[in-house]
């Protein structure tokens, strides 16, 4: 595995192992599925926050209600699966726990690409025990799906330009582009697309505090296509804590999103350690 444009791109592709791709394809189906069902129906199931992680559970946002993004999203941790499974049956007996038993089946196959990357960064960018202490997280590793509303313009951000607040993203499936990420150099917007065969991986801020700068969190956004802005689109990502991480204190600093993007590309270590917490 070749990391070196981390550093130069923010981004590092990777192949797409396809029994991998698979089993996100299945649950794609089934989040979609449980999108259709009513609004009420989807709102049983609820959601835990967390202070310094994404919690568990359904969210729907509007920005009509003073949200920043328009959008419904499901969060999945194996830790969670009985009270996530338990949260399903509040909503129905079928297409709920159906999508909660295929989203979390994702999880093993994800194995064998971030331990290579975990292996690979150590060795090149000197993190000490990052592989085992990615590997030591493995059921808490955090599974996002996502559902987009359309009803909007072409070239609207629909996701607001932000830099992701866990250790890295590994991307898994996306029904449309319209991923952009922020250039280090000049600052100018550039489509991040994902080839046929290949995912990318996203260092997020745990991963620019864990390297001490080396690896920065990349900024990114999604911004509406022909197709996206009347239909609306589907993601899914896995987000990545590891063992030995400190986390970026948003009860004192606030939401990444209300950050000019770019703002961490050039911050010095030192200031930029003042904003973690352990």
């Amino acid at each position: 595995m070749n990391v070196a444009s981390l550093q130069e791109y923010g981004c590092t592709y990777v192949p797409y192992p396809a029994e991998l791709r698979k089993v996100v394809e299945q649950a794609l189906e089934s989040w979609k599925a449980f999108c259709a069902l009513p609004e009420e129906q989807k709102l049983r199931f609820g959601y835990d926050p967390d202070v310094k992680t994404s919690g568990n559970g359904y969210e729907l946002k509007n920005i009509a209600k003073g949200d920043i993004d328009s959008k419904e999203d499901m969060h999945l941790r194996v830790i969670a699966r009985e009270e996530l499974l338990r949260r399903a049956r509040l909503v129905d007996d079928v297409v709920a726990p159906r999508f909660v038993e295929d989203a979390l089946a994702i999880n093993p196959y994800i194995a064998s690409v971030v331990s290579e990357f975990g292996r690979t960064v150590e060795q090149e960018y000197g993190v000490v025990g990052f592989e085992k202490d990615i590997l030591a997280t493995q059921p808490s590793w955090l599974i996002r799906f996502l559902h987009y509303f359309g009803d909007r313009r072409v070239d609207d951000e629909i996701a607001t330009a932000h830099v992701d607040k866990g250790g890295f993203t590994l991307h898994l499936i996306e029904t449309d582009g319209g991923v952009e990420r922020l250039a280090y150099h000049g600052r100018s917007w550039v489509p991040l697309p994902l080839p046929a065969g290949e995912t990318v991986i996203l260092p997020g801020m745990g991963l620019q505090n864990r390297s001490r700068g080396q690896l920065r969190a990349l900024c990114h956004r999604v911004v509406a296509t022909s197709d996206t802005a009347k239909h609306g689109r589907y993601s899914a990502v896995c987000f990545f804590n590891f063992d030995n991480m400190r986390f970026y204190n948003k009860t004192a600093y606030g939401s990444l999103q209300k950050w000019p993007p770019g703002a961490f590309y050039d911050m010095p270590f030192e200031e930029f350690n003042k904003l973690f917490v352990d």
